[in-house]
């Protein structure tokens, strides 16, 4: 054993690796059985940042991480599907403590009923359908907005896997 740090919690669900723009991530994240998040150094295993959260049930699998957006999804055993927004920005200026207030996390849904599989978040883009009267307009292209949602495939011990979307 090279390292090891007691987080005085269960950990059921695998830690997953942040990613970052080069081929070794350094930032484990690691979720507990007693809903909290660590934050914690990969090499060394020294603790960069902590939070429990209050009002959710226990996180027996790894979040879900959208690699381009950043976002990291935790899907709980009572089935509140959380979003934390704010990661990326918080590694990259690696000023923890200066910007832990930045981060936010917003609980997406709720699937009635125990959830203890993981959860697929999938980002969906779209391209506004309003077209222009005028087609002969160089800009009626370049006008469309393109509405970025998301959707998230979640199975439940109730033997159905659902399919929810969703926007922030």
């Amino acid at each position: 054993m090279i390292y090891q740090y007691d987080v005085l919690e269960c950990i059921f669900a695998a830690p997953v690796q942040f990613p970052d723009n080069t081929n070794s991530s350094n930032v484990s994240i690691i979720v507990t059985h007693s809903s909290s998040l660590f934050l914690l150094q990969t090499d060394t295993l020294q603790l960069l940042w902590y939070i429990r959260i209050n009002g959710v049930g226990s996180f027996p699998r790894p979040p879900e991480i959208l690699n381009n957006e950043g976002y990291l999804f935790i899907q709980d055993s009572s089935g509140a599907l959380l979003a934390i927004k704010g990661l990326r920005e918080l590694m990259k200026k690696n000023t923890m403590d200066l910007e832990i207030s930045r981060m936010k996390i917003i609980e997406i849904l709720r699937v009635p009923g125990e959830t203890f599989s993981g959860v697929q978040i999938l980002k969906i883009n779209k391209r506004d359908s309003n077209k222009s009267d005028d087609s002969n307009s160089s800009t009626s292209s370049s006008s469309k907005m393109t509405i970025v949602s998301y959707r998230a495939l979640i199975g439940s011990r109730d033997d159905r896997i659902r399919c929810f979307q969703f926007l922030f």
